[in-house]
């Protein structure tokens, strides 16, 4: 009896001792600035990034300096990753560029995004002219929240033209999706996808203790930085060994995405195309209450870009190669926008003539600021070709 007794006792102040250290984690993570936070411990990189928005869902913090996936962050008052601008000076060109993480420059410094390169090009070509690109890029934006970024900012900055960065690897599915209720910065300042939480739930409605598990390990990594630090270096480790089994979000939204490449279009996914057209045409429409033209810049995925990508994923998903086409979806966009009115310019076809002799235009599903280069090139060669600068 004494024996049990002592293993129980022995037990309780382990346990004890484990809360007790767990608590002191927990006070220093809350005592250190979320700068010096970041720079020891990483797994923090991404916190106190973004906002709740009523209008978009969620948005970028004003008047940020942080590092954000390897990069400087700085936003301006307004939350957007530009300077400051004085939206009464009196400009000769203003372009507000509209898109997600592709026109926010994830992996690029603020200066390599393709928004600041077009500024810089244009006015070299320009001289004397002031001429503004005000970048508006956030990561994760679909179509229905540039729109509310175009309805806010617009008006306050009142734009002579209006590019829409249009990411076909992904901006089908986040219009089908919804993007302004998607996800949202929950209490320890992380910004949360709520879609891939209500499709993990799904897949472990019938596994009661998983997804038991599931709710409370959530729980706990929003309530308590300790928890998210060590979960985050086991999940780490267990992906570096090869023995993980957590869930992948890029494995889920894959599979809902691929669809969109197939050719012909599947019927079912028709409807997220047409919502996709509305949405652009909205876009269309409240550029030009304001006085500007609109010009959609289709981003390609580097899978469209690098067959040796796109048969990765191939394998990786057990796909079938011969149902999917990389080039047919953006041409059936640019067509039907054509016929709209809107103007196109589709980076496909340039961007895999150089991928020829580059293989590292992407990094991590981003552009490298190569990309972000002839990216503006190409804006700026269609912009003077079409007649729509000056």
């Amino acid at each position: 009896m004494q024996r049990l007794k002592n293993t129980i006792r022995s037990f309780a102040l382990a346990i004890a001792a484990a809360f007790f250290i767990l608590l002191v984690i927990e006070i220093s993570l809350r005592l250190i600035p979320q700068g010096r936070l970041q720079n020891i411990f990483g797994d923090f990189a991404n916190r106190d990034v973004y906002q709740n928005n009523k209008a978009s869902g969620y948005c970028l913090k004003p008047n940020l300096s942080t590092i954000f996936e390897g990069h400087r962050l700085i936003t301006n008052s307004r939350g957007l990753r530009d300077r400051e601008y004085n939206a009464n000076e009196k400009t000769d060109l203003k372009i507000l560029a509209l898109g997600d993480s592709f026109t926010f420059g994830e992996g690029v410094e603020m200066e390599e995004t393709y928004a600041k390169v077009l500024e810089r090009i244009l006015k070299e070509q320009y001289t004397g002219k002031n001429i503004e690109v005000i970048n508006t890029g956030v990561p994760g934006y679909g179509n229905d929240q540039e729109l509310r970024v175009l309805k806010k900012d617009g008006k306050y900055y009142k734009p002579d033209l209006v590019l829409v960065g249009f990411y076909v690897g992904n901006d089908f599915l986040d219009n089908q999706i919804g993007g302004v209720k998607r996800r949202r910065v929950k209490d320890n300042g992380f910004l949360y996808d709520i879609y891939i939480e209500n499709k993990i739930d799904e897949d472990l409605e019938r596994k009661f203790p998983a997804l038991l598990f599931c709710h409370i390990d959530r729980y706990l990594k929003e309530k308590s930085l300790a928890y998210f630090l060590i979960k985050s270096r086991i999940e780490n480790l267990l992906w570096k060994w090869g023995i993980s089994e957590f869930y992948s979000q890029y494995a889920i939204l894959d599979m809902e995405n691929f669809p969109y490449f197939e050719n012909p279009l599947p019927e079912k996914y028709k409807k997220g195309f047409e919502l996709t057209v509305s949405i652009i045409k909205e876009i269309k429409k409240e550029s030009e209450k304001l006085g500007a033209g609109v010009v959609v810049v289709l981003i390609p995925a580097g899978f469209q870009v690098y067959e040796a990508s796109f048969d990765g994923l191939m394998t990786e998903y057990h796909l079938n190669k011969r149902n999917y086409n990389m080039e047919s979806l953006n041409s059936l966009l640019a067509e039907r926008l054509n016929s709209d009115g809107i103007m196109v310019i589709d980076l496909l076809p340039k961007l895999r003539q150089e991928a020829k002799s580059d293989n590292g235009l992407y990094s991590w599903g981003h552009w490298r600021s190569k990309a972000h280069r002839i990216a503006a090139e190409e804006i700026y060669r269609f912009m003077e070709a079409s007649r729509i600068i000056f």
